[in-house]
């Protein structure tokens, strides 16, 4: 008995995957070539698996209450039809079903999947529809048959290009060789003077065959024409190098129908990313207005009339109770079965007592809203305009201003930009003067020290008077460290503020003691080298402390302390070093970023410049052969013309030499003709012939 393979079952995820890879690399309409890979699965359950669980676009989130309100919509409009109403609602028919179920059991107060419930599944029932089912995890111990399935689907999958394509690529290729040959030998053929027709089987017929005839060709008048105009103009010559395949043959008609398809799909896509609600409205146009003419659909009627929404929404609070609850109702009410019942909106049904009651309290709030509107003042439109009886009055004084417009100008209030322009104008020039005010090194830019040493100041009892000034220079000059430091700190700020003109002064006085001291000592303007050799000096007699965070003098310190100090140094040149390298690396591969298609580019150019300087140099050599073979040519061309004279004179002395021998023999060829006829002349006579004679007297003799 044959063995019976049923295909089916719960979904595991690594069949999940194996489909996943399968729709990226053979698309959506292959599913018998997806289902090859899966030995449990048919075509039409790995499509519905796709469809209804793998999909990227399925929405798997908690439903709305706007998608159930439309899901409700429009299972009353459309009993069933979950096909249909899937792609408004926006999620799958399978989905909109069982939100819809799940509604009815909430409505009717029923658990679900109670003992009672049919769609629960007993034991040892098949779930019929488990494409729709999360799928369940791998067995640790995997049969032969998966494991074989799985090394299968990988190496397939992993094939992206297969024994068929790489020979249509590869004889494809081969046909553009020769047919590219061919195309060669035919252009060399014709440029050595030998035309050939290639005669070749097409399936289509072009109105004109280029290799054959020429197109539009216009046949030259009978005559003589002008043909100065010609040389004019010279032609283009053609670029073969930008000249490409599709330039020469045309496209055939399944490369165009691929590319109008190709368009279609784009157009599409955009579509449907760019105009999301008019793909809506034409999807949902085609259940609006159906092919086939159904029966009236029958609603239930409206369970509140306009009147008593209206009182509901003047409520408040208990308003939006009876809302929810209302909404409650209508949503469920009617699901449990088809209604039967006429179709009215709230505007037409037909109402009792209650809605005549409650038109006749809507009309009285409307007549009192009218009273209320009446009672309200009327507007007053007293508005009076003035002109100004004398516009050339002036002031008492004469200048010819006048105060009421300057009264109304300092009326008028300051526009808010203008008044933020002004106050920023004001920070600035504050900001401005402060900054002229800091020293000459904060403006300069110059280093600042970040601690204030006040130890190096001395008690002034039993200083001298130089001492004591150099003392309060000493003070002074802490003072304006301390405020370079912390401008802000009102402790370091400075006690006394000085104007521009007696910092200007200030100024001077120290010009005026530069000079003094410059031309007292006679060194005059000092060189950079002489700066930097007096720096290195000085520098070399301070050595900096790690340990201690200070400096000092270099003789003062110990052996340990230099070599402590020198360590600190070349960490701190390390450090820069690195910090540099660092630095360097970021530019370079910015620069890198930025100029990697220059470089490229670069690299091109001179490779072209190069091959091109070779092919100038090349053609050089060429130059000078032939124009050293020219030179020879023309001085070999005397001996040659020499040698040509030569000969034909040689010819010439041979060619009569041989026209008198043809004379001679022709004359003596006459004479013998002329004896043969006499002797034939005698002999018919009788009489001895002369040779006959001339024989009988030789005898004679």
């Amino acid at each position: 008995m044959p063995r019976i393979n049923i295909k089916g079952g719960v979904w595991r995820n690594s069949e999940d995957e194996i489909l996943k890879a399968a729709v990226m690399k053979y698309g959506k309409n292959q599913w018998a070539r997806i289902a090859s890979l899966l030995h449990r699965k048919s075509a039409k359950q790995c499509k519905a698996r796709w469809y209804e669980w793998l999909d990227p676009s399925i929405k798997k989130t908690e439903w709305s209450r706007e998608e159930d309100e439309k899901l409700v919509h429009m299972a009353k409009l459309m009993p069933t039809q979950w096909r249909t109403i899937a792609p408004v609602v926006g999620r799958t028919a399978t989905q909109c079903l069982e939100r819809y179920e799940f509604l009815i059991d909430k409505a009717q107060m029923r658990d679900e999947g109670g003992d009672d419930d049919p769609r629960r599944l007993r034991p040892g029932e098949i779930d019929p529809c488990p494409e729709n089912k999360p799928a369940q995890p791998d067995a640790i111990d995997m049969d032969e048959d998966e494991l074989e399935m799985l090394s299968e689907a990988r190496a397939r999958l992993a094939n992206t290009q297969g024994k068929k394509a790489k020979r249509k690529a590869r004889e494809k290729q081969l046909e553009e060789a020769r047919r590219l040959a061919s195309l060669q030998k035919r252009r060399e053929l014709r440029a050595a003077g030998i035309f050939t027709r290639v005669h070749r089987v097409s399936k289509k017929k072009f109105p004109i065959n280029y290799n054959e005839e020429t197109p539009f060709e216009k046949q030259p008048p009978v005559g003589f024409h002008d043909v100065s105009g010609e040389d004019a103009v010279a032609p283009k010559a053609r670029d073969f190098k930008t000249l490409q395949l599709a330039d020469i043959e045309r496209k055939s008609f399944r490369e165009k129908e691929q590319e109008a398809r190709q368009k279609d799909k784009e157009r599409a896509e955009k579509r449907k990313t760019e105009d999301l609600p008019g793909l809506l409205a034409q999807r949902t146009s085609a259940f609006t207005e159906p092919a086939v003419k159904r029966s009236k659909l029958v609603l239930p009627s409206p369970q509140l009339e306009e009147s008593e929404i209206r009182q509901a929404a003047k409520l408040g609070a208990h308003a939006r109770d009876l809302a929810e609850e209302s909404a409650r109702t209508g949503l469920t009410a009617g699901i449990g079965e088809t209604p039967r019942t006429e179709l009215r909106t709230p505007a037409t049904s037909v109402g009792g007592a209650g809605g005549t009651a409650a038109a006749a309290d809507a009309a009285d709030q409307l007549a009192s809203l009218k009273d209320q509107l009446a009672n309200l003042p009327k507007p007053k439109n007293d508005f009076e305009l003035m002109e100004p009886e004398d516009e050339a009055e002036a002031d008492a004084t004469g200048n010819g201003v006048d105060l009421d417009a300057e009264e109304s100008e300092a009326a008028i209030k300051e526009d808010q930009a203008d008044a933020d322009r002004r106050r920023e104008e004001e920070r600035r020039r504050a900001e401005a003067e402060a900054w002229a005010r800091r020293s000459e090194p904060v403006r300069r830019g110059l280093p600042v020290p970040s601690e204030c040493n006040t130890s190096v100041l001395r008690r002034p009892d039993g200083l001298l008077e130089l001492q004591r000034a150099e003392e309060l220079v000493k003070a002074e000059a802490l003072k304006m460290i301390k405020y370079d430091i912390r401008p802000k700190d009102p402790a370091a700020a400075l006690a006394e503020q000085f104007d521009q003109a007696e910092l200007a002064q200030a100024a001077e006085l120290l010009e005026a003691e530069k000079r003094a001291v410059a031309e007292g000592m006679q060194h005059g303007r000092l060189t950079a080298e002489a700066y930097c050799k007096v720096w290195d000096e000085c520098l070399a007699q301070v050595l900096y402390l790690p340990q201690q965070g200070r400096y000092t003098r270099a003789n003062l310190a110990s052996k340990k302390e230099r070599i402590e100090s020198l360590d600190n140094a070349l960490n701190a040149n390390r450090n820069h070093m690195n910090l540099e390298a660092r630095q360097a690396a970021k530019l370079e591969r910015k620069l890198k970023v930025l100029l990697g298609g220059y470089q490229a580019r670069a690299k091109t150019l001179a490779k072209q410049l190069a091959e091109g300087q070779e092919a100038l140099d090349q053609a050089a050599i060429e130059l000078e052969t032939y124009e050293r073979l020219r030179q020879h040519e023309l001085g070999a061309i005397a001996s040659r013309l020499e040698s040509l004279e030569d000969d034909v004179q040689r010819q010439c002395r041979r060619e009569s030499e041989l026209q008198t021998e043809y004379d001679r023999l022709r004359l003596r060829l006459d004479a013998l003709r002329l004896a043969r006829r006499e002797e034939a002349a005698a002999a018919e006579a009788g009489a001895p012939s002369a040779s006959d004679t001339a024989a009988t007297a030789g005898s004679a003799s």
